[in-house]
């Protein structure tokens, strides 16, 4: 039984590894494009191409679906027109174009101002991705080896396993800020503005956090197995 449970962790890692190989390679032709992509980007003149990007929104409001009724109110009432009203959200400047009651249902049409956006805009948006397909190379590196040591080891519970299972979890440390970052910088670059501001992905911190438990209670299963080869 012993036996035919290690050949299957074996055989896991063995998997593992192939899998992991196969995606360090996808993951390097990533990192390869994104390299030549940002290049481009940043030689190209900038008047190249540009992007100009507008938004408007409508949003309707049925009074009388909440009990409301404004039938007294002459159809297609001008109530407000704000052209100067603007308010910022994430770093863009919108404003309210008018309000006014059709029909017994409020209308409220707001509009975004244009931006626009460059290829050397574009810049750091393949800087990041960069970023973000180096770090997974890096953690494909840990994965791999903790599939090398699955793959060879003659107990889970071996120090070399413990270790590279800790290794992973390390490694995995930086990720919980980046996406933070990343979306820093990619906001950034459509709106114009740079705020920083820096948060934590709770789901990976949690992750991390499993691995690390995970970690010790393979250390303590290595204690009791040696106890027992001791004992016996």
């Amino acid at each position: 039984m012993k036996e035919n449970a290690i050949s299957k962790i074996n055989k896991m890692g063995e998997i593992g590894g192939y899998l992991t190989l196969i995606a360090k390679i996808f993951v390097i032709m990533g990192l390869v494009l994104c390299a030549v992509t940002t290049i481009a980007f940043a030689v190209i003149p900038e008047e190249f191409m540009t992007v100009t990007v507008s938004g408007n929104a409508m949003v309707d409001i049925d009074m009388g679906a909440i009990g409301i009724p404004m039938d007294e109110i002459e159809t297609e009432t001008e109530v407000l027109t704000v052209e100067d009203s603007s308010f910022d959200l994430n770093g863009a400047e919108y404003y309210v174009k008018s309000m006014k009651i059709v029909e017994n249902v409020l209308q409220i049409e707001t509009a975004a101002e244009d931006f626009r956006l460059s290829l050397h805009g574009m810049v750091w948006v393949m800087f990041m991705a960069f970023i973000k397909l180096g770090m997974t190379l890096v953690t494909l590196f840990f994965v791999s080896a903790l599939c090398k040591a699955f793959r060879y080891c003659e107990s889970p519970f071996s120090e070399t396993v413990t270790k590279k299972m800790q290794n992973l979890a390390i490694s995995l440390i930086p990720w919980a800020f980046l996406t933070a970052v990343s979306d820093m910088a990619i906001q950034s670059c459509f709106t114009g503005n740079l705020e920083w501001h820096l948060g934590i992905d709770l789901n990976m911190v949690l992750s991390i956090l499993l691995i690390f438990g995970l970690v010790y209670i393979f250390k303590y299963g290595a204690v009791l197995q040696r106890e027992s080869d001791e004992t016996l």
